[in-house]
């Protein structure tokens, strides 16, 4: 974990972290502006929420955060290969469950910092105020269940790196897909059905209905509102930890049994 925070690069993280999602806020807000009342109407009466910015706000808030969650372990595992270290750390009778947990912990850290920016830039840019006082538990509950689900697709991305080598096109793809499925830029009820389906096998989804309704409507975790998000996101983390876990487990065994640990 502290390694990560050693070689964190000033210029990745303000440049990607934080300016990336604070233009694409900008550029939803944008184009906002150009479509008029009626798009807020249609969002209103989609989502169930008054208005689009902070909605926008948070979603986009989130995408640091997320972003790292899933991609951290199989760039900890990429760098490793670089400078020649990962056998060093993986054939040694080590923990490589804590190993892989430190390097996720450590990026989600940076992430959750970018997080705040952006929420803070994007509060005082756009001038929103909260219309209730909002349920900070049941929010911090949302997000950190979502971190620990997300983690899942971590270990499974690392275990691939031992293999693929680079992920970054595997990355890329499931990035997108999950802007698109999870709601960060729009309600996911604005999807057609069968996307709609898709989106919600996500835990960012019921995560950002949770904090969602936590900070905008100022629900508690035993809210009905809340509570069935909550409960799908949780059979939905016990599902994907160990999926995550054996996932890695078999590419690392596939990997060693080759002799392609190392190497980039």
């Amino acid at each position: 974990m502290l390694q990560t925070f050693r070689y964190m690069n000033a210029g990745f993280f303000i440049g990607l972290q934080v300016l990336g999602p604070i233009f694409l806020l900008l550029t939803s807000w944008t184009i906002l502006q150009i479509v008029g009342p009626s798009a807020s109407n249609k969002f209103s009466a989609t989502s169930g929420y008054a208005d689009y910015v902070p909605f926008a706000i948070l979603g986009f808030s989130f995408q640091a955060v997320i972003m790292n969650a899933v991609s951290s372990g199989a760039n900890g595992i990429r760098n490793e290969q670089e400078i020649g270290t990962v056998e060093a750390i993986f054939v040694t009778p080590s923990n490589k469950v804590a190993w892989m947990l430190g390097k996720i912990a450590g990026n989600i850290t940076m992430g959750l910092v970018s997080t705040g920016i952006v929420l803070t830039v994007g509060g005082l840019a756009l001038s929103f105020t909260l219309r209730v006082p909002p349920n900070i538990l049941a929010a911090v509950i949302g997000v950190l269940l979502t971190l620990v689900g997300m983690t899942a697709f971590s270990f499974a991305l690392a275990g691939l790196t031992f293999l693929a080598k680079r992920t970054d096109d595997i990355y890329q793809v499931l990035w997108t897909s999950l802007v698109f499925f999870t709601g960060l830029a729009f309600p996911v009820e604005a999807l057609p059905q069968w996307a709609q389906a898709i989106s919600w096998i996500f835990p960012i989804t019921h995560g950002l209905n949770i904090t969602r309704a936590a900070i905008l409507k100022g629900y508690s975790i035993s809210d009905s509102n809340i509570v069935l998000p909550l409960l799908s996101m949780m059979v939905l983390t016990l599902v994907y930890i160990p999926i995550g876990y054996f996932s890695f487990r078999t590419f690392f065994d596939r990997a060693r049994k080759k002799g392609a640990l190392g190497g980039y």
